[in-house]
């Protein structure tokens, strides 16, 4: 790569990854983390000042759908889109209790490099409406369904999913659902260019089976009454501010001098404790496992007619998701001809806050540039 295209990337990518004036609050990153004491009352603090993690990029590009009786809350740039003939959209999905703003590195990528992007919260996280069940096959179709409404209605109904190229981009169970989507969405004959997933969870989780009858015996008992995890989660656990699982297990890097980080953290901490525990139960009682066999012979079909490209992205400092893990979900792949394992140094879990400006790189030389 020459030093002009380089310098060029750079800048991108640090654009990309300033939080300098993003606060809706007005004010600076540096007086916001000033402003909050770390401990027992942070989940206070933090509730009272929502303004300072709402930033104005997700604020001017989000709004609301209502997909098949849920509101659904989504962010994307497809009103500046101009050309209707062939375009390329890089569509996101989340992880277990994530939102879409842990994907706001990217998204602002995406905008900064011209490309457009979807992304949402999933039904019962985020903004997100709770719906009545969270059946895996029935939010891939609640995906699927957002994903058509905002192609169609920013193009007044002249253009479709099935006219765009796509890359699916999930993260952690978001992973789970994109692969589910992507058996999907190859039976309609979509253009689909990448499978990009980060830090995905194990090939197999066996006690989340439907016939383990510990776990889900469990997760039924808690489905009842998701008030006792409520309790635990903020009395021993989210008292603990910064030091609390949700943190902690998430993040790697531990920079005090890191402004960016530490605001980071407070966002991801303000996020973490609006989660529903109904909702992650609901989630886990309904996970569908993966068929590889399936999966492999599906992948091995598309590409007798496409080009699919498959990026499996882990970090070695991930407790949640280790990389031993990673390196398995990469191998469960048995057509390997166009896929890719990438390893980010130092980074945990939340890879697009612990570690913002690596995976910005990757996207910008290794993605954008295909």
């Amino acid at each position: 790569m020459s030093d002009t295209i380089r310098t060029a990337t750079d800048t991108k990518v640090q654009d990309a990854c300033s939080l300098n004036g993003q606060p809706l609050s007005n004010r600076s990153v540096k007086d916001i983390i000033e402003s909050f004491t770390d401990g027992l009352g942070l989940a206070a603090e933090v509730t009272k000042s929502r303004l300072d993690f709402r930033t104005k990029f997700i604020a001017e590009h989000e709004s609301y759908r209502s997909i098949q009786g849920t509101e659904i809350r989504v962010c994307h740039n497809l009103q500046e889109c101009q050309d209707r003939d062939s375009i390329e959209i890089d569509c996101y999905i989340h992880g277990l209790g994530g939102n879409l703003e842990q994907f706001e590195p990217l998204l602002r990528l995406d905008d900064i490099s011209g490309r457009y992007f979807i992304s949402m919260d999933l039904p019962g996280f985020g903004k997100s409406q709770d719906c009545t069940t969270y059946d895996m096959n029935i939010i891939t179709d609640t995906i699927y369904s957002t994903w058509k409404n905002i192609i169609n209605d920013t193009t007044n109904d002249s253009f479709d999913l099935l006219n765009c190229k796509i890359n699916i981009i999930g993260h952690s169970m978001g992973c789970y659902i994109a692969l589910h989507l992507f058996q999907k969405l190859s039976q309609e004959e979509p253009d689909i260019n990448s499978l990009i997933l980060m830090a995905p969870p194990k090939i197999n989780i066996p006690q989340l089976r439907k016939g383990y009858t510990l776990t889900q015996f469990g997760l039924y008992t808690l489905s009842l009454f998701p008030a006792i995890f409520d309790y635990y989660r903020t009395k021993f656990d989210q008292s603990k501010g910064l030091q609390s699982s949700g943190i902690r297990d998430f993040f790697h890097n531990d920079d005090p001098n890191d402004i960016n980080l530490l605001y980071r953290k407070l966002w991801q901490y303000q996020n973490n404790i609006q989660i529903k525990s109904r909702s992650i139960i609901g989630y886990l009682r309904n996970w569908e496992p993966l068929n590889w066999d399936v999966i492999n012979e599906t992948v091995s079909m598309y590409r007798d007619s496409h080009r699919l490209r498959i990026m499996i992205l882990g970090g070695d400092g991930d407790h949640i998701t280790p990389y031993e893990g990673v390196q398995q979900f990469f191998n469960a792949f048995t057509d390997n001809k166009d896929n890719r394992l990438e390893c980010l140094k130092d980074c945990g879990h939340n890879i697009c806050f612990d570690a913002p400006e690596e995976i910005c790189s990757i996207f910008q030389n290794d993605i954008f540039q295909k």
